[in-house]
């Protein structure tokens, strides 16, 4: 009688664990479609699988993150928070994701929110140059000016290299009319991204403000270059 009840129980067990490898498989699958729709630029169809795979169980950090990479791709910005915050809920250190929050806040046009979101970045991360970066834009569009370019000067003293710093701490500085400290950063921002078309153009536009003509044709030549 022993025996036979464990018997049972172990084919329980083993049943119990066959179901279970098989969700998994099927998990496994879903998200494998999915990457494959990815591949083919059917970002859509890959969120299909993705969701369907979400609501049958799968939820680590690293899948949760790029669902919603793809509902910020195709602007669901509301879904993206969600699965974000699921994301932090799964892996509190991945203190980038504030940050993305906050972008998507903004997307949605909610700024308070994502100042509060990319704020409490900064109270986690006081010594990343990128975050402090991000809450100057946001401080900038909401019109608190001064907070913001202290934010700035802090952005690229912590990391010279921080190209975004440079490039609103231009935009700072040309709003002012303290043209030569706008050019500076501009300079600096087209040696870290010589690639990037606004910072010749900002530097030719600014010249020709200063009635350097010559220069601000020479700079006009380099930024149409970048366009072409």
């Amino acid at each position: 009688m022993i025996l036979k009840l464990f018997l049972i129980a172990l084919l329980s067990v083993t049943i119990i664990h066959s179901q279970s490898l098989k969700d998994v498989n099927d998990l496994v699958e879903l998200v494998r479609q999915g990457d494959s729709q990815i591949e083919r630029g059917n970002i859509l169809l890959a969120i299909d699988y993705y969701e369907k795979a979400y609501f049958s169980g799968a939820g680590s950090a690293k899948f949760l993150n790029r669902l919603s990479m793809m509902y910020l791709e195709t602007e669901q910005f509301k879904k993206a928070i969600e699965m974000l915050r699921a994301s932090l809920v799964e892996e509190p250190s991945q203190l980038n994701l504030y940050s993305q929050i906050g972008e998507a806040h903004l997307a949605l046009g909610n700024l308070d929110s994502a100042i509060a979101s990319v704020g409490l970045a900064h109270k986690l991360m006081p010594q990343s140059s990128a975050v402090h970066s991000a809450l100057a834009f946001l401080l900038i569009k909401s019109g608190s000016t001064d907070k913001a370019k202290a934010h700035l000067d802090t952005s690229v003293m912590l990391d010279s290299s921080n190209a975004e710093g440079h490039r609103l701490l231009g935009f700072y500085f040309a709003q002012t009319d303290s043209i030569d400290n706008a050019i500076k950063h501009y300079e600096i921002l087209a040696t870290l991204l010589p690639d990037d078309f606004e910072s010749f153009n900002n530097i030719a536009f600014l010249q020709a403000a200063r009635k350097e003509y010559v220069s601000a044709l020479e700079y006009y030549e380099k930024a149409k270059n970048r366009v072409l």
